[in-house]
């Protein structure tokens, strides 16, 4: 995956996207991030989730290195539930 950085500095590479291979769950939950209004950018690294959440005109990072980290997203337990993340907090 770091080679993918320089692919997108040779010409007419540019517009190409490669996509890190998620499990399912991981998929749901980064497009649920992304339809998130409070959630401004969405990303994945070697399977991990990172995003970048907007709270009181402020910007804040989030690395979701695990699937219990959703909870540093502040969703509800429906959301989660949407998810099928069964969390015991």
């Amino acid at each position: 995956m770091r080679a993918k950085k320089h692919l997108k500095s040779k010409p007419g590479l540019r517009d190409i996207y490669i996509s890190d291979d998620l499990t399912r769950l991981r998929r749901k939950t980064v497009n649920h991030t992304r339809n998130d209004p409070r959630i401004s950018k969405v990303w994945t690294i070697d399977g991990k989730i990172s995003c970048v959440l907007k709270e009181d005109g402020k910007e804040r990072k989030i690395l979701l290195d695990s699937l219990t980290d959703v909870v540093k997203l502040g969703w509800s337990n429906e959301e989660m539930n949407d998810l099928e993340l069964y969390l015991e907090l």
